[in-house]
């Protein structure tokens, strides 16, 4: 089964317009543009990585394409830990068959260029410290309900998002937990071509049951560097270091100027065509039966 870990929609339809849309933000195209390239290139399902506003739209394309599609919550974090959050994690799992929980609560910083006020999200600050007691709760209910918490990792918690994760694992044991965009590949680069991943995240995904999101070839299609080095190099460190058990490869289709069927065949086969080390059962593994296990598809 191949599943592309990390998809984006959002060209949603007059049905699918809730309270928060914003017709001036697109993330990603439409549900049937990305079936016209799954289809084209051969991957079975796609799991969709949602935006607030866009719980309805994938609640639709999930029942129209329920063998197609599945879906991941995303909760605004100025409701966590209380009541409401919760009631709405338990909500969009439970009754709407969403597949796991996204959370980004942002660094300070993101949320005041955005013009939003970094205190609004409480404190201790979960950027940070999500491993206060303070937001036990939803680490509880994510583990009750049995599906994945998808964290994201950026420079700014690089050296925070191990530790703290270690932390909420002796708490709740029996969570799974994907590092969204991995842990920050470029971090782990350092000027010498050499890399170094933190000790924390080394223990964290080799005694915990958490994996690495892999967003091979995005970056040539978007004219950035590399963000595993120009030779790869990260890729072969998490490989090496993880194993292919631990790797889950996503696309994150979405901001691409032309977004085509060679764009898209070209992030597929860019472990197969450049890690030689790694053999067909490991290639399933990560494009699709390591995802297909821990969403429970």
């Amino acid at each position: 089964m191949i599943v592309d870990n990390h998809g984006h929609i959002s060209q949603i339809e007059v049905q699918d317009i809730v309270d928060g849309y914003d017709k001036t933000y697109k993330y990603g195209m439409s549900h049937r543009d990305n079936l016209y390239l799954m289809d084209a290139v051969g991957v079975d399902m796609q799991v969709l990585h949602c935006s607030g506003y866009l719980h309805q739209y994938h609640r639709r394309v999930l029942k129209e394409h329920p063998d197609r599609f599945a879906a991941i919550a995303k909760i605004d974090e100025r409701k966590l830990p209380g009541d409401e959050g919760l009631e709405l994690i338990r909500m969009y799992v439970e009754d709407w068959g969403f597949k796991g929980w996204y959370y980004d609560p942002w660094a300070p910083e993101m949320r005041v260029s955005s013009g939003y006020a970094p205190k609004d999200w409480g404190l201790p600050d979960p950027f940070y410290h999500f491993d206060h007691e303070r937001y036990d709760p939803q680490w509880e209910l994510v583990q009750s309900l049995g599906v994945p918490a998808c964290i994201t990792c950026y420079p700014q918690n690089f050296d925070t998002i191990g530790p703290a994760l270690l932390n909420v694992f002796e708490k709740f044991p029996d969570l799974t937990v994907v590092l969204i965009h991995g842990i920050d590949p470029p971090s782990c680069l350092r000027e010498d071509g050499t890399v170094s991943i933190p000790e924390s995240v080394v223990a964290l995904v080799r005694e915990h049951d958490v994996y690495m999101d892999m967003l091979t070839g995005l970056d040539a299609l978007r004219s950035k560097p590399n963000r595993y080095g120009p030779n790869d190099e990260v890729i072969r460190a998490f490989y090496d270091t993880f194993g292919p058990t631990k790797l889950m490869w996503g696309s994150e289709f979405t901001f691409i100027e032309l977004p085509t069927v060679d764009q898209y065949r070209y992030q597929f086969d860019y472990m197969k065509k450049r890690c030689n080390y790694m053999t067909e059962s490991d290639l399933a593994l990560i494009r699709g039966e390591n995802a297909r296990r821990v969403y429970g598809l």
